[in-house]
């Protein structure tokens, strides 16, 4: 009778905890990737994971990449951004 309670006991502990296992690693995926993924939807669960990883990866896009992954950026935001980009000096924003 133990022995039926200790395997239910690993079936259920192992039932949840699947969904943390099964979490997508985002940082070792490709941009084009994530982009596919973001037209494609995230999954609810994981879109917290996802827009962190996306936002890393728009900080440090070139102009044309943000083009490119079709990123919302005004025209004055995208010349502040190359500018503190190749500015020697941190400039306010």
């Amino acid at each position: 009778m133990k022995t039926v309670f200790a395997i239910m006991a690993v079936v259920i502990g192992l039932a949840l905890a699947a969904p943390i296992v099964a979490q997508t690693d985002f940082g070792t995926m490709s941009t084009d990737q994530l982009y596919q993924m973001k037209q494609q939807g995230v999954p609810p669960e994981e879109r917290a994971a996802f827009d962190a990883e996306w936002a890393k990866r728009v900080d440090n896009m070139t102009l044309d990449e943000l083009t490119v992954y079709q990123v919302p950026r005004s025209e004055q935001e995208m010349a502040k951004m190359q500018q503190r980009r190749t500015s020697p000096t941190p400039l306010n924003p």
